[in-house]
Order: C-alpha cells, then sequence, then structure tokens
C-alpha cells in the first residue's frame, strides 16, 4: 500500500513516525520558551526600565519601552535571515541548539543589565536568537512531516508561542510582587529554564541533509532522476527516520 493510500486509510496522527512526534515536541518547545520570553518581557520592561534610568525620566518610560521592544524585535528579524544561512551550512539541528545556547546566555545577562542602552543591546541579542530558533524549528518540521499532516505540524509548533505566553503571565503573577528586582529574577529564572530544552534537542533526529548525506550514491542517482521529491520516503524505506 502507498503512503498515499495509508494516510487517507488511517487518521492522519497514526501515519507520524516517533521521530517525527519527537521533532515536532522539540521544536514546540523551542516557540514555547521564545513565546515566553517576548511575553515576558512585555510585561517586565515598565518595572525594568524604574531602575535603569534616572528618576526625572520616569515620564519617557514608554518611549524607551518602544526603543528596548524595537531592538527585540530587529533582533528577531535578524536572527531568522542569520539562522537561515547558517542552517543551509551546519545543518537544522545544531542551528538550532546554538540560537537556544545563545539566547540562554543573553537572557541571565539581560539581568544585570545596568542602563537603559545595554538593556536594549542585550535584548537585540536575545532577539537574534529567538529569530534564528524559530526559522530553524520551522524548517525541521517542514521538512520532516509528510505532505498530508504538514499544516496540522505547522499549526501545533506554533501553539507553542501561546502557551509561552500562558507560562509568562502565570510565572510573572508569581514573582511580580516579589520588589524591585523582581523583573531580573525572571530574566535568570527564564535563563535556567533554558537548559531543558536544550537537552531535548540532544536526542532529536538529524535533520534531512544530514541524512541525505549518508544515502548511498546509487540511491542519490535515483533521487535526482526523481527531481529530489521522494528523499522522505526512501529515508523512511531505508531506515532514516
Amino acid at each position: 500500500m502507498t503512503n498515499s493510500a495509508i494516510a487517507v486509510s488511517s487518521p492522519w496522527y497514526r501515519t507520524l513516525t516517533r521521530e517525527q512526534w519527537r521533532v515536532l515536541l522539540a521544536s514546540n518547545l523551542g516557540w514555547l520558551f521564545d513565546g515566553f520570553e517576548i511575553y515576558a518581557l512585555f510585561l517586565t520592561v515598565g518595572f525594568a526600565l524604574h531602575q535603569l534610568i534616572e528618576a526625572s525620566q520616569y515620564a519617557q518610560i514608554p518611549r524607551y519601552a518602544g526603543y528596548v521592544l524595537a531592538t527585540t524585535v530587529f533582533g528577531w528579524a535578524t536572527g531568522g535571515v542569520i539562522g537561515g544561512i547558517v542552517a543551509d551550512y551546519i545543518g537544522r539541528k545544531r542551528t538550532m541548539m546554538l540560537a537556544v545556547l545563545a539566547y540562554t546566555l543573553t537572557t541571565g545577562l539581560s539581568a544585570i543589565a545596568w542602563n537603559w542602552a545595554s538593556f536594549a543591546i542585550l535584548r537585540f541579542l536575545v532577539g537574534v536568537g529567538i529569530g534564528s530558533e524559530w526559522v530553524t524549528g520551522a524548517s525541521l518540521v517542514s521538512e520532516v512531516w509528510p505532505d498530508h499532516a504538514r499544516g496540522k505540524g505547522g499549526g501545533l509548533l506554533q501553539s507553542g508561542a501561546g502557551i509561552g505566553s500562558f507560562l509568562a503571565s502565570g510565572v510573572w503573577l508569581l514573582i511580580g510582587d516579589m520588589g524591585p528586582n523582581a523583573w531580573r529574577g525572571a530574566h535568570r529564572g527564564r535563563c535556567s529554564a533554558h537548559p531543558l530544552h536544550r537537552r531535548r534537542h540532544v536526542h532529536r533526529p538529524n535533520d534531512p541533509q544530514t541524512a541525505c548525506a549518508r544515502v548511498p550514491y546509487d540511491a542519490v542517482s535515483d533521487l535526482r532522476v526523481l527531481g529530489g521529491c521522494d528523499l522522505r520516503s526512501h529515508l523512511c524505506r531505508n531506515g532514516r527516520h
């Protein structure tokens, strides 16, 4: 029975392999932490700026908050471009792990910002890591999940950002009353949570680029004849996924 016939006769979620679900879960965790990160900034930036600017400038907090948010989002866009380019050279999985490590470190460093400019620069670097993680996670899911379930996989992946936002609200509800340095604790806490995601990535299967490099030459020749369209099914038949 062909893959398309199996997809029609079985519920879509039963046609997926364990590795495909693991790719989705790991990528979804990345988007969850990204959503947590950006929404936590929305919640804490005002409190942070009360410590990072002079009291005489408090009336300008909305403007400075706009600067910090803008630099974060600009870093996000920059990271998306950088992550996409780097992933083509070193692979999706490795790029995502480096991106998670990068914004884990810069998130922790954000807790020791000494003025609004240093905070904005560190948030830009956090944004670069987030953008790199987003693009590689989305690429992995789209490459590994089959055509008939790819849209559902994309929706499940993106739900992680919304879940992360809810979690950020819950965490801030718990620690927001712990004094003027609560925002610093929130940044340090997010830094300590990210290694859980890094450990999850270690067990992620190689992305299709890496797997393709291991396909025998005669199989690669067959794929060239087919225009490369049947790469995933060929790898599955040969036990790669």
